[in-house]
């Protein structure tokens, strides 16, 4: 023995990984997404984006049931080119998760159409203050994905990706018009 005793000098307590979640789904917060997935590595024994994917792909392919070819997870943010997600599986997520007890939380994140979070887009239609959704956007590539309610009561999910786009603002009216559509539709 040295003697040496240690002492805390500090302690920090994070906010609830609720707010942060809300920070990454309505202002694109790329820094915490790639934190969280790093963070979330630590169930796979490192913090690390390959530990981070690992854990995220094996709750995905063996909890939520999705495919293991329709994922591959290489960063939180979105922004490696490496990522790989199709819309069936985003629409699976977003369907295991508003049976889950965390769907409160996740709801409660999404920006809402017609709101400054999802930049005032879809406002004065059947969207607004209805649709919610996550924005995803980079260098020829364009995505929206969420829920909204249609005209006749249905909770809808859907997942629009486009890559290889002409143009991100093009895509971004599709994204509109679709999600005013889904919110119209009537059975």
């Amino acid at each position: 023995g040295t003697g040496y005793v240690p002492r805390v000098l500090a302690s920090f307590r994070s906010p609830p990984l609720r707010d942060y979640l809300t920070a990454v789904n309505q202002r694109s917060h790329n820094l915490y997404a790639d934190l969280i997935l790093r963070t979330i590595g630590h169930l796979e024994g490192d913090g690390s984006f390959p530990g981070g994917g690992r854990a995220v792909e094996g709750f995905l392919v063996e909890t939520v049931g999705v495919p293991a070819d329709q994922v591959t997870i290489v960063d939180g943010s979105g922004l490696s080119g490496l990522n790989r997600i199709s819309p069936g599986a985003l629409v699976q997520v977003l369907s295991f998760m508003a049976a889950s007890p965390c769907w409160e939380d996740l709801w409660e994140s999404l920006p809402e159409a017609g709101s400054r979070a999802l930049y005032r887009r879809m406002i004065r239609t059947p969207a607004s203050g209805n649709l919610r959704a996550k924005t995803g956007t980079m260098d020829r590539v364009s995505g929206l994905t969420g829920l909204v309610t249609t005209a006749s009561g249905e909770r809808v999910a859907f997942s629009i990706l486009g890559n290889e786009l002409p143009s991100e603002t093009g895509a971004k009216r599709l994204e509109d018009r679709i999600g005013a559509l889904l919110a119209s539709w009537e059975r």
